[in-house]
């Protein structure tokens, strides 16, 4: 915001956005600023910022980042926010990546298939134990309007294994 107001002098670009953001924040119910009014408002001063009403708005206000993250089909966004430095306008963001195929490569039917029990087993015992929706363990890809296809990584049938063997005679409800 600093930038693009310190910029209005030079580009007509930055001055139109800069107006028109403090159009809206100056906005009395009833009538608009005019382009001549938000210019005689920094007309023959040194700086524009502390002239506009811009300036109370950034100062008395929650900072509001929209941060837009393209991800491929098949991948899950996860954004993690760190605090930054005064100084530095922009905000910290690690993206993690999930390859589907190697950080979850069970089907229900293959994680079944290994740890020697059914596929009914498997759906009732992770629902129970609390699997899904735990991105260690369980991720949920939609495949049409109403269903999905659950994977299950190797933590999955780590836990499964370590289960059954504390419990042999264990069965989900």
């Amino acid at each position: 915001m600093q930038k693009l107001v310190s910029n209005v002098k030079r580009n007509e670009t930055d001055k139109t956005i800069a107006w028109l953001l403090e159009r809206g924040i100056t906005f009395d119910g009833s009538e608009y600023l005019t382009q001549k009014q938000f210019e005689a408002k920094y007309k023959n001063k040194k700086k524009v910022m502390p002239y506009l009403g811009i300036n109370d708005f950034v100062r008395n206000t929650d900072m509001v980042r929209i941060v837009p993250v393209e991800a491929p089909r098949n991948y899950t966004a996860d954004i993690s926010l760190r605090k930054g430095s005064a100084r530095d306008s922009s905000l910290p963001v690690v993206v993690k990546k999930t390859e589907l195929e190697t950080d979850y490569p069970y089907l229900t039917k293959e994680l079944a298939g290994e740890i020697g029990k059914s596929i009914n087993f498997v759906a009732r015992a992770a629902q129970e134990l609390n699997l899904k929706g735990d991105p260690k363990y369980h991720q949920a890809i939609r495949s049409s309007k109403s269903g999905s296809i659950q994977r299950y990584s190797e933590a999955a049938k780590q836990l499964f294994i370590k289960k059954l063997k504390d419990e042999p005679e264990y069965k989900p409800k």
